[in-house]
């Protein structure tokens, strides 16, 4: 494949992060002449001191030029509420359950699928994070080992976080089953970054991860009955990756049913299972009996 000469304008920025790490993941395919900054996501002198940092930290050997620090038109207005100076300590529960989960997610996927797979650290990291989130892919996967795919696959069940347009269990439900097993073994209260789990937040993630593992067995052994000559492992990717991203090359049966598992994982398992619920106004209780768990 020929390699294309590129030069990169942008204001990183998530996104543009991203793409710059695509690129950089493939130097046989792009050659990244120049990166150069404008003002949007943030005022000129952060976007370029990030590009700066994001090239150091990518291995590049090219030049960053800053841009235009006002648009031509109308007046700059940044995204301060995304693209704003990091406070830790300001951030809710929440948000520090979804940025410690997914860093943690990054790291160690990006390792294992390194471990696995001949590809560069930064071929890992970057297929790490597209696989929970934007589905593109820089090595092909279907050359990847089982070990590698697994890897792959795991991930994308996990999914993005809540909020976002990627599928998957998300990034919260995980961590809330973690804090659950943990208090359960160790006869604690569930509890996180000086905050007191709620509830129900264990009972909900448990039933999302279950659902969603239902969904994904049942959707396999409906496509190896679909597909008869495909093979088990490429029939759990397929499902996988519909749960959680966009899947192709079926029969009409096949993709109908990807539609399907498409659709259960965009709008959650739990929202799918509750759609047809409605309180009949009962409000007897029952007496507790006992069951033997384990």
């Amino acid at each position: 494949m020929e390699q294309r000469k590129i030069i990169m304008d942008c204001d990183p920025g998530i996104d543009d992060a991203m793409a710059l790490a695509y690129a950089a993941s493939r130097p046989d395919v792009f050659k990244i002449l120049a990166v150069t900054t404008v003002a949007g996501n943030q005022e000129l002198q952060k976007v370029t001191a990030n590009a700066l940092d994001l090239t150091a930290f990518y291995g590049l050997d090219t030049e960053v030029a800053a841009g235009m620090s006002q648009p031509l038109i109308n007046k700059l207005a940044p995204a301060t509420d995304y693209h704003g100076d990091f406070r830790w300590r300001r951030l809710s529960m929440h948000a520090k359950v979804v940025l410690s989960v997914s860093a943690a997610l990054i790291v160690a996927g990006a390792l294992i699928i390194k471990l696995t797979e001949n590809i560069s650290w930064l071929g890992a990291f970057f297929t790490s994070v597209s696989a929970r989130t934007a589905g593109f892919a820089s090595y092909p996967l279907g050359e990847f080992s089982n070990a590698g795919l697994m890897a792959v696959e795991v991930l994308m069940f996990i999914g993005a976080s809540p909020g976002s347009t990627g599928g998957g269990i998300k990034t919260s439900t995980l961590f809330a089953l973690l804090i659950g097993v943990k208090a359960a073994a160790t006869n604690q209260s569930e509890k996180a970054f000086r905050y007191s789990m709620p509830v129900e937040a264990f009972r909900k993630a448990a039933i999302i991860a279950f659902v969603g593992l239902c969904v994904v067995v049942t959707g396999t052994y409906a496509l190896s009955a679909l597909e008869p000559g495909l093979d088990m492992r490429d029939a759990l990717f397929e499902v996988v990756s519909a749960f959680t991203g966009i899947t192709g090359g079926l029969s009409t049966g096949s993709k109908l049913l990807s539609i399907a598992i498409m659709f259960i994982g965009r709008i959650g398992p739990l929202t799918i299972i509750t759609l047809w619920y409605f309180s009949n106004g009962k409000n007897a209780r029952f007496p507790y009996g006992n069951i033997a768990i384990g």
